[in-house]
């Protein structure tokens, strides 16, 4: 018989450039990105999420991005991403993080979790 584990991997990598890799169809465009109103209309309803907080002296939520000190890089691709506000998660998160301290968050899939961790 076989012999299964070992090393893993298999799978060719990517390469940039189109073109039929490996007899691979190319893949279809995704769809396009929403439109700015929609966007915001979205996020509206993460207005109703509680937040709530523990600790001695939390930072203080933040409502826009500008209120934020990030660096210029960071803040063009905040806008070129058309992140209008951050949600609930990101308000109490950012400024957490950016005072270095600990932070454990809940939310659901989509609430902001990760893109506050990666500011």
């Amino acid at each position: 018989g076989g012999k299964m584990g070992g090393r893993g991997g298999g799978g060719g990598g990517g390469g940039a450039g189109g073109g039929k890799m490996g007899g691979r169809p190319d893949l279809p465009p995704g769809p396009p990105p929403p439109k700015p109103e929609e966007a915001a209309t979205n996020l509206e309803a993460y207005d109703d999420i509680p937040v709530e907080a523990s600790g001695e002296d939390c930072p203080n939520p933040v409502e826009q991005f500008a209120e934020l000190q990030l660096h210029p890089q960071l803040m063009h691709n905040i806008e070129v991403a058309r992140y209008m506000r951050p949600t609930p998660v990101q308000r109490h998160a950012i400024p957490v993080g950016i005072a270095r301290r600990d932070l454990m968050a809940f939310a659901q899939t989509g609430a902001g979790k990760k893109g506050a961790f990666l500011f």
